[in-house]
């Protein structure tokens, strides 16, 4: 091959985008570590300067199993188009919720740590009474 033959190919190549870096993100087949999922298929996004097009093409490739199914019947039937909606949705479906009784059980439980100031456990228990729902607003 000439030097000529090589600069065309490589010319004709430059408009294609490298997903090299989706080799590198783990599959989600669903579960509680869908936040790392996304971590390392947004890094391999920003390594390989995929645009949101070419994010909400490459996901599914990545997706196995619950996850998987929950993207073919959910996401494409409510024609989510943007990443970050399908993020979202993802979030949604698959990151653990806090149960309100737990809360509420770690607010009525709780007390000042021996090395937490008072503006901290303040703003402690402020955290914890509006994952509550009990939050009141300040004036």
């Amino acid at each position: 091959m000439s030097v000529e033959e090589n600069n065309q190919g490589t010319a004709a190549g430059a408009g294609r985008r490298s997903f090299s870096g989706l080799g590198f993100v783990s599959t989600f087949s669903g579960g509680p570590n869908i936040k790392n999922f996304l971590q390392e298929f947004k890094d391999a996004a920003k390594l390989d300067k995929w645009t949101d097009e070419e994010m909400v093409f490459a996901l599914p490739l990545r997706l196995r199993e619950e996850a998987a199914t929950f993207f073919r019947e959910n996401v494409r039937n409510r024609d989510l188009s943007k990443f970050e909606e399908i993020e979202k949705a993802l979030l949604d479906r698959f990151q653990p919720r806090e149960q309100p009784t737990e809360n509420l059980r770690k607010l009525i439980h709780s007390i000042q740590l021996p090395t937490e100031s008072v503006r901290a456990f303040a703003s402690r228990i402020e955290a914890l009474s509006y994952k509550n729902g009990s939050g009141v607003a300040k004036g």
